[in-house]
């Protein structure tokens, strides 16, 4: 039946004086077994009740029940019919299921993020189908997880790695080492650090206070671009630009070293060539050798950079900037100037000193904010990279908070990782005994420091720095921004104010990649989304 059933007419109306014989004659078929007596009477007498034309409201609502029921499986009385068991299956003895909340980590690597994404791998798959295997999920449950009303309290984007992260569910908990078991069924870099009981009425991600995100970063990703760059080329063709002395002092070493290397490239192939004869696929070879042995110096220079004090006060002011209530529209997907779901609240965003690894200087950027919407923190990051590399004003932050639209890249999700989600304001409320549920335990991941930390580093924090070693994820992220120029990154160097090439330019389509359909697929609002 249509949601818009005014034309339903009541079986057995036709005949009653309070019904016009023209509305009569609109009742069909299908409607004849429909029957209103069990509708509220509103004082009226039975007989009255049956009477009386039922309102568009009621009609509405036994519509969408009696097509509910159509939809449902069969069932015995008010009880569904129970899965039929297998040739040789032993029905399983019926155990009560707990509401609670599942501490975990992982490394997103792999993985196409937290939540079911069919057909993909995702963390709660792998960890769905460990509760399975475990005895912690029924096997008439096994078929769906919202028969197990799963939620979670961030959900992370796809290789978005998580030190700490909580998803909450039924569960069956009897066993005392139901942990271990499902630890058991888990590959290495998932694992589930404790399970706690909590108040039925738990939601994680309305209960929890903030979450602290952390991106690891070397800190050669804040260098000027290569002097050869459109990047360099756009910045320097500003009135009084300059990419600082640090900046001067490391290109003109690395350019000497970068063509000191390709000297020795060049005598290298003179000596080893043993004959006269070239072809154009021979020196198709030796063009393709030489310009990687000069990438592979820069890159080298690049990993030799050291900080300067100066360069690093800057970015701190920098990511400070986006504390506070602001509107981040420009860092997500789908979000317009007016939307309120775009106004987010940074509590603290900080910059840790150098730390030397592997022969490469990192930084450790830490957020702590309420909540974050689709690649926020990776186009926030990318932010602050792009003032820096153009030695913009720091002011210009403030600027993107504004009505104009602009295109900001997000920075690649390898050095992102939650790093935990906060339930204060829960713990709280069971510390004060004021809810029913205050024999239930807090919602902590102290006891399970040492383990994390454990994790961190060799399922999260080593693999980051292979990947981006053996891959040099971050260094071609930056290679391929250097090469835009016009309005694509002029705004970053000219400002978004009134009147400006940006401000004044007709509003561009947000184009998606194949992340942000995958990220966007199925699930619309990208509020919950994280990353």
């Amino acid at each position: 039946m249509s949601e818009d059933a005014s034309t339903v007419t009541p079986a057995g109306e036709a005949t009653s004086t309070s019904i016009t014989a023209t509305t009569a004659t609109t009742a069909t078929n299908a409607d004849e077994n429909l029957d209103f007596t069990h509708l509220p009477n509103n004082g009226l007498t039975t007989d009255d009740a049956k009477k009386r034309q039922p309102s568009r409201s009621e009609q509405r609502a036994y519509g969408k029940a009696n097509n509910k029921r159509a939809n449902e499986p069969e069932r015995d009385g008010n009880k569904r019919v129970k899965r039929e068991l297998a040739p040789g299956e032993v029905a399983e003895e019926k155990k009560p299921k707990r509401k609670v909340a599942c501490m975990i980590g992982y490394c997103g690597t792999g993985y196409h993020g937290i939540q079911f994404n069919h057909p993909h791998d995702t963390i709660e798959s792998a960890l769905f189908d460990a509760f399975v295997k475990a005895g912690a999920i029924s096997k008439d449950n096994s078929d769906d997880p919202k028969k197990s009303s799963l939620q979670r309290a961030a959900r992370t984007d796809k290789g978005v790695h998580a030190a700490c992260n909580l998803i909450s569910l039924k569960l069956i908990i009897e066993d005392p080492q139901i942990v271990q078991k499902i630890n058991a069924h888990l590959p290495d870099q998932i694992r589930l650090w404790g399970i706690v009981r909590t108040i039925n009425s738990f939601n994680p991600r309305t209960l929890c206070d903030s979450r602290v995100y952390e991106y690891l970063i070397p800190s050669y990703a804040f260098l000027p671009p290569a002097p050869e760059s459109a990047a360099y080329k756009m910045m320097m063709s500003k009135e009084g630009a300059t990419i600082g002395q640090d900046g001067e002092a490391f290109w003109k070493t690395a350019n000497h070293n970068i063509a000191e290397a390709l000297a020795a490239f060049e005598k290298d192939v003179a000596t080893t060539t043993t004959t006269t004869t070239t072809t154009t696929t021979m020196i198709e070879e030796v063009e393709a050798k030489r310009s990687r042995a000069g990438k592979m110096e820069d890159y080298r220079q690049k990993l030799a950079y050291r900080i300067s004090a100066d360069r690093l006060e800057r970015i701190r002011a920098t990511f400070k900037a986006y504390e506070g209530n602001k509107n981040y529209h420009n860092y997500t997907l789908g979000k317009g100037f007016r939307d309120p779901s775009a106004k987010r609240f940074i509590k603290t965003f900080t910059v840790s000193d150098p730390k030397i690894i592997n022969d490469t200087e990192w930084l450790s950027l830490k957020v702590h904010g309420q909540s974050f919407m689709l690649h926020q923190i990776r186009k926030m990051v990318t932010m602050a990279v792009l003032l820096a590399r153009y030695n913009v004003p720091v002011e210009r932050i403030a600027e993107t908070f504004g009505p104009v639209k602009v295109n900001i890249p997000k920075a690649p999700s390898l050095g992102l990782l939650l790093e935990r989600p906060i339930f204060d304001a829960y713990n709280r409320k069971l510390e004060t005994g004021i809810s029913a549920d205050a024999a239930k335990p807090a919602l902590n991941f102290d006891k399970y420091e040492t383990e994390i930390e454990d994790f961190k580093m060799k399922h999260i924090y080593d693999k980051i720095y292979a990947e981006e070693e053996k891959e040099q994820t971050l260094d071609r992220f930056l290679q391929f921004i250097d090469t835009w120029d016009g309005l694509d990154m002029q705004w970053v160097i000219d400002g978004l104010s009134e009147g400006s090439a940006a401000a004044t330019a007709p509003a561009r389509k947000e184009v998606l990649d194949e992340e942000d359909k995958e990220a966007l697929q199925g699930h619309g609002n990208n509020a919950e989304m994280e990353g």
